[in-house]
């Protein structure tokens, strides 16, 4: 019976069962040593039925027919089913039948067979009943019958014999146990061939498969009768296709219980991959090859083989290659290379069937012997790769945006490559472990003969040469049938050579031109991206149907905004922490503007391609103040932050932005949620969907929560008297646009009551008409702001007039007499300003503290011992404008709480001979005395307030005016 499933036996007949068993069975019935059962013993008949329908693996049409058969009665069916078998092969193995047999035997099969006509057949001839019998069966089951009515077809083409070969290679036998022995080549693993023993159930899907590399064992598969599947690989010479990045395999058992159809479906994959595998990837090269063609028969093993031959244009380099097919059972078996060496033809096995064979022995289940304890998995991720561990997975979800995670922007593909029929991203880390690294991250697509992996690179790129397309840049290296390279994508200035990101390449399988027209095609991975890619890329944390539902809905109603011009108005609350002091000091930046219970967000982008071109994103406190600006103009970007108070800009000419640094708000929020590893729900909340999100969070250093993903100039809110740290993040979207536009952070005081940590609520206002100029210039910047311009090589300069620094010609010191000077920490020396220093020097300054300076040239520094108490303290002193903008800034930048003194306290003391303001500035750590005078800012440092304002502040009467000491111009300055 050719050694077919009963489904695909249905599918030839093209009838139903309950018409096609009671044919088969009455075609059957002259090979059984018995009466006719049809009239004798109408029940043994109709149990005869019922054990063919479960040898042919067809589901019962009741549960009656759930039916015990006597041992003696199975065995004799069944020893009339081999007799059967070899009958029919050796009968088509002589000759076909004529056409006009074949059109008799058809138009008698569809006429209704009465009684009279059975006894006809009981009638004749064992001879000629034997014969017909083999007839009959030639007709249901003969390979190239498509359906009941019409003339027969025309002996099979090339092309046909290996299609009809493609479609048996998972068969399973009527009965008994199949079981092959495949020698073959596996290339990723090298030229030593591995031995596959495979043996299939023809009653279940119960299978096993084990790989040997000699007699090593290297990989096995057990699927029982129950559909539990166990399955182990070394990494390296797993048949998986993910075992292109074996890191995101190990050797570790896993054992699954798996439903019918994915038990099936690991069984099938199990034949078509690996070694074992070659063969049938070899047979749908060649239902590709344009020139397959026949080169005639060969008989081997007493078996007639017809040998094809075709050029494997999809290896690299191409091949040609021969296959042994036996058209009357359609089973596989060589697939040989040959070769032109010296001018005579040489060939070899890529792959051999050895042994073929119908065991009636059961399947073994026992697990072969093998390291380690196997695990259990509740899910079976892909079946072509049972060893794939989720936690070497991310979702796709998770990379829509990046600009949490690193400065730089995921690229995909404008369109899925070709013939890629599955694709992940993959991280060598335990993603579990909630540690992304990008340098360890991989996007893989696989297809059926080829495969391409790329890696982002977080660092800039300069590279000197390289294949131009488009803005990329594109170097190539092969190795034995691997191509590597690097791509990067290069700014609009080309003078600079700024390369940025830069994205490694791993391909097998592919030329250099179509991985370039690829990389070309790049585009930045986004919402639009994940709409198309999403159901392509495995997904380790798939989403219930309707939360996917509705967040494809919210990204396409993103992306219906992002055309044209866009603007976006937000009002935002936070909770801030109570009673925070407010200093009167002119040194420190104030906390309700560090801090705002209220500010308010302003956005206008300009799309193009769905990608944001320009955008102006403001940040203001309701009365007015400046707390954030981010401005792309499309040739300059510009970027101040409060607590810096520094503005950044790029020169003119030499900016070029693949990344923007703002997304439009409403994005953000909706990506807080499906861009994190935390899972969430979707509900309906009266006529919205909601979001709800649990997560896990520790306040920062200042007791405030930071939000990661939308912390924009300080965004947060303070937690640090919640002992619950477990916080609720709510999307609201909006019933009519699905747009997200408001958005709350909640958690619990100690009382259990919800209190909102952050609130958002957006108004959005698409443009019919581009922005003005003027909404892209820089608005004016406080006072105290300093500016830096970089060049296209990257290097800051300081803005002329932004920070005017003149080294003082006079200092204020102590004579030797109750206060001792100790030592000299640091000088004056003007020649950190010679030969274009000065911008370096300064920009260096700027992100220091004042203790950090005191080998920089810049500011003076001696320390003093005042010998009545013997406190001990240091005296910096240098140009007002520097040492006031650290003052401001430094509290940001220094380890303990981020905030500006603990304590602000106005003095008086005559100094120089004028009675002048001090103040004395306290921390929880130290203290400080600070006063001005002309263009000199003096910074008395030392341990305790209380020493400083009873003993040190009464001294200060006693400094005096002299020339500083200029260092000597063998010693460099130092570089904080």
């Amino acid at each position: 019976l050719r050694d077919i499933d009963g489904p695909r036996l249905l599918a030839i007949a093209a009838q139903p069962a309950e018409a096609v068993l009671p044919r088969l069975a009455a075609a059957i019935q002259p090979f059984l040593d018995v009466e006719d059962t049809t009239s004798a013993d109408p029940e043994a008949y109709q149990s005869f039925q019922h054990w063919l329908r479960r040898r042919l693996s067809l589901a019962p049409s009741s549960p009656t027919d759930m039916i015990a058969h006597d041992r003696a009665q199975t065995n004799e069916w069944q020893a009339a089913i081999d007799e059967l078998r070899q009958t029919l092969r050796e009968a088509v193995g002589r000759q076909h039948l004529p056409t006009t047999c074949i059109e008799q035997i058809e138009l008698d099969m569809l006429e209704p067979q009465s009684g009279e006509q059975t006894r006809w057949w009981r009638q004749r001839a064992a001879l000629i009943g034997a014969g017909l019998v083999v007839l009959a069966l030639i007709w249901i089951v003969k390979p190239w019958q498509q359906g009941l009515s019409g003339p027969a077809s025309a002996p099979l083409t090339s092309k046909e014999l290996i299609q009809k070969t493609l479609d048996g290679w998972t068969t399973t036998p009527i009965t008994g146990t199949l079981h092959q022995k495949v020698t073959a080549i596996e290339p990723r693993l090298g030229q030593r061939p591995l031995i596959t023993d495979v043996w299939l159930s023809g009653e279940s899907t119960q299978h096993r498969v084990e790989v040997r590399n000699d007699s090593s064992l290297i990989e096995w598969q057990i699927g029982d009768d129950k559909n539990k599947l166990s399955y182990a690989a070394f990494p390296r010479a797993s048949s998986c296709d993910w075992a292109v990045e074996a890191s995101v395999l190990d050797q570790t058992a896993r054992i699954y219980s798996l439903s019918v159809e994915e038990h099936r479906a690991a069984r099938d994959a199990a034949l078509t991959r690996g070694a074992y595998g070659q063969g049938y990837q070899a047979l749908k090269a060649a239902l590709a090859a344009p020139d397959l063609r026949s080169f005639g028969t060969r008989i081997e093993n007493k078996t007639q083989l017809l040998v094809l031959g075709y050029t494997d244009r999809q290896s690299i380099p191409e091949r040609k290659l021969l296959l042994w097919i036996d058209p009357l059972t359609l089973t596989l078996h060589a697939v040989r290379e040959v070769a032109d060496a010296g001018g005579q033809s040489t060939a070899h096995d890529l792959w051999r069937l050895e042994t073929r064979e119908v065991q009636e022995t059961n399947i073994s289940n026992v697990p072969p012997s093998w390291p380690g304890e196997a695990l259990r998995r509740e899910r079976l991720l892909d079946p072509r790769c049972p060893g794939l561990d989720p936690d070497h997975l991310l979702s796709m979800r998770s990379f829509i945006s990046t600009r949490w995670w690193n400065s730089q922007q995921w690229y995909v593909p404008a369109e899925a490559p070709k013939d890629t029929k599955f694709a992940a991203l993959v991280t060598q880390s335990w993603s579990s472990s909630g540690i992304i690294d990008s340098n360890q991250m991989s996007m893989i697509f696989v297809g059926s003969d080829r495969w391409l992996g790329l890696q982002l690179v977080p660092r800039d790129s300069s590279p000197s040469r390289g294949i131009e397309r488009g803005n990329w840049l594109v170097n190539f290296d092969q190795e034995s049938g691997t191509l590597r390279g690097n791509a990067c994508r290069r700014f609009n200035d080309a003078r600079s050579g700024f390369c940025i990101p830069s994205i490694r390449i791993r391909a097998e399988g592919w030329t250099q031109e179509e991985l370039l027209t690829l990389i070309e095609s790049f585009r930045p991975l986004d919402g639009q991206a994940w709409l198309q890619y999403n159901d392509l890329f495995l997904d380790p944390q798939p989403l219930p149907a309707e939360a996917q539902t509705v967040l494809e809905q919210s990204i396409a109603a993103i992306q219906q905004l992002k055309q044209g011009s866009l603007y976006s108005v937000s009002e935002q609350r936070m909770r801030i922490e109570p009673n925070l002091p407010k200093h009167q000091d002119p040194y420190h930046i104030p906390l309700e503007l560090r801090f705002p219970e209220r500010r308010v967000q302003e956005q206008w982008l300009v799309f193009e391609d769905s990608q944001i071109t320009r955008y102006h994103n403001l940040i203001r406190h309701p009365r007015g103040d400046l707390l954030a600006t981010q401005i792309n103009d499309g040739k300059q970007y510009s970027e101040y932050y409060l607590p810096t108070s520094t503005l950044w800009r790029t020169s003119p000419g030499n900016f070029d932005s693949p990344t923007p640094s703002t997304f439009w708000l409403g994005e953000e929020l909706l990506f807080s949620v499906i861009s994190s590893r935390d899972p969430f729900t979707v509900r309906k909340d009266n006529n919205s969907w909601l979001l709800e999100q649990s997560f896990y969070e520790q306040p920062n250093q200042d007791g405030w929560f930071d939000d990661r993903y939308i912390n924009v100039a300080g965004l947060g809110g303070w937690i640090e008297d919640l002992t619950d740290r477990t916080f609720v993040r709510r999307i609201w979207l909006d019933p009519a646009t699905s747009l997200p536009l408001k958005t709350t952070i909640v958690g619990r005081d100690i009382q259990g009551n919800e209190v909102e940590i952050l609130g958002i609520d957006i108004s959005v206002q698409p443009q019919q008409e581009p922005f003005s100029e003027q909404i892209f210039s820089v608005p004016n910047m406080p006072p105290d702001t300093i500016a830096f311009e970089y060049d296209g090589n990257a290097q800051a300069s300081m803005v002329k007039d932004s920070l005017d620094i003149t080294l003082p010609n006079r200092v204020l010191m102590w004579r030797d007499g109750d206060i001792q000077t100790l030592r000299q920490l640091g000088t004056f020396n003007p020649e950190v300003f010679i030969a274009g220093d000065r911008s370096m020097t300064l920009f260096q300054a700027t992100s220091a503290t004042i203790p950090d300076l005191d080998q920089s040239g810049l500011i003076y520094s001696n320390r003093y011992r005042m010998l009545e108490d013997e406190a001990l303290v240091v005296v910096r002193q240098g140009p007002s404008s520097l040492l006031r903008y650290l003052l401001r800034t430094q509290s940001t930048m220094s380890s303990g709480p981020d905030r500006s003194w603990t304590s602000s306290k106005a003095l008086s003391a005559t100094i120089a001979g004028e009675q002048r303001p001090v103040w004395l500035l306290g921390t929880s750590n130290n203290a400080m005395l600070v006063f001005e005078i002309d263009d000199l800012l003096v910074h008395v440092f030392g341990n305790d307030a209380a020493v400083l304002e009873q003993s040190v502040l009464p001294a200060l009467s006693k400094l005096q005016w002299a020339a500083p000491v200029i260092a000597p111009t063998a010693e460099p300055p130092v570089t904080p």
